[in-house]
């Protein structure tokens, strides 16, 4: 079973030897068992760091035997409930986090579109994540990087000191002092609401990855992905994401400002709003509006091919209602402001194009009223 040293995650499958060739890609990273419902103990409740369970629990005899109800959990997402009832009676510290593995995430709700969006069905379940089978590449390291952070939650949590409080917080977010905008960082995350009063005690900083995973990873916030990194810099989205992985010049320019705490690069590399606001003061010079100074300042840093965008090109939209911005940026005239479901008060505005409004009936309805003449 688990290794002292090394994140264990325990998979939950009707069909264990069907699931051995995902389970080994994680080897490399976890300690990783894969059991039949009929085989999870305490033991195994009490040593995880991450119970990935399949939605499709078809090949489970012993349940379909019983004639009493309350004894036969359906499906992933009632065994789920049964498995984390368990494991918070006999842990003494944090719970595992417990996430969907299936191929069949589009069974979970007719609510949810094809192009589901993880973190709100796995907010709306209770759950911390959710993941596809099929999606091997991305899903493994994704499962990794969440089993680490849950072994790497502080066994204590400060609950009766703000100030206690709030110095793990920015230790689990890796927020260092010395960082260009840090103090602005600062009150950032205080206006994102971090679960540090009520909940951290009691859940030993599991609300504290909840609250990432579902409220500010999957949107602008304190942290900005390469989208918004490029609107604010001024270039082509895909030119940005290209150099960060093959521009040594821009990797170590940006090196400070990168978000590097719990589940850095879950969702993608992101980098500090407040952070990058102080860097281009910086390497501007005190002229950090000036697309021209911006531009001037990369190439001065010895960042090559970059493709730069007018400078009235500064708007990052989503393109429908999976939330997943288009590839490339748009101005203002092109552009409608809208509030989607879930969508924090706290994150950067919400936009879409006004050509995408006018074609998709689920965006139109997001518009806000003082800018749906526009779409006219």
């Amino acid at each position: 079973m688990s290794d002292a040293g090394r994140p264990f995650a325990l998979i939950v499958d009707d069909e264990p030897d069907e699931r051995f060739s995902f389970a080994e890609n994680l080897k490399a990273s976890l300690e990783v068992e894969v059991v039949h419902p009929d085989d999870v103990n305490s033991k195994h409740l009490a040593l995880a760091d991450l119970v990935l369970v399949d939605y499709r629990l078809d090949h489970w005899p012993a349940r379909d035997s019983t004639d009493h109800i309350a004894l036969r959990p359906l499906n992933g997402v009632a065994l789920i409930g049964i498995l984390r009832a368990h494991a918070e009676l006999d842990r003494v510290h944090s719970s595992p986090a417990f996430s969907l593995l299936s191929a069949h995430l589009g069974d979970l709700s007719p609510d949810f579109p094809p192009e589901y969006r993880p973190h709100i069905l796995a907010e709306s379940l209770n759950f911390e994540w959710v993941f596809h089978k099929g999606n091997i590449e991305e899903t493994v390291p994704q499962i990794a990087i969440l089993a680490k952070t849950m072994k790497n939650l502080p066994r204590s949590w400060k609950h009766e000191d703000f100030r206690g409080n709030f110095s793990q917080l920015e230790e689990l977010l890796g927020l260092k002092g010395d960082m260009p905008g840090s103090k602005l960082a600062y009150e950032d995350i205080e206006e994102s609401h971090p679960p540090v009063h009520e909940l951290s005690e009691s859940s030993h900083g599991l609300s504290i990855v909840r609250w990432l995973l579902h409220r500010i990873l999957p949107y602008p916030t304190f942290i900005y992905d390469y989208h918004y990194l490029a609107a604010r810099l001024r270039v082509e989205p895909a030119s940005l994401k290209h150099l960060l992985t093959s521009d040594a010049n821009l990797r170590k320019a940006l090196e400070k400002i990168e978000y590097s705490g719990v589940l850095a690069d879950f969702l993608g590399s992101r980098w500090w709003r407040s952070g990058v606001e102080a860097w281009i003061w910086e390497v501007t010079n005190g002229q950090p509006h000036r697309p021209e100074s911006i531009h001037q300042a990369l190439e001065g840093l010895g960042v090559q091919s970059l493709q730069y965008v007018a400078g009235d090109r500064e708007i990052v939209c989503i393109a429908g209602t999976d939330y997943q911005p288009f590839p490339e940026l748009f101005r203002f005239d092109e552009a409608v402001r809208i509030q989607p479901d879930h969508w924090p008060p706290y994150a950067d505005q919400a936009w879409t194009s006004i050509e995408a409004a006018q074609s998709n009936p689920g965006l139109r309805a997001l518009v806000i009223h003082d800018d749906a003449e526009r779409l006219s």
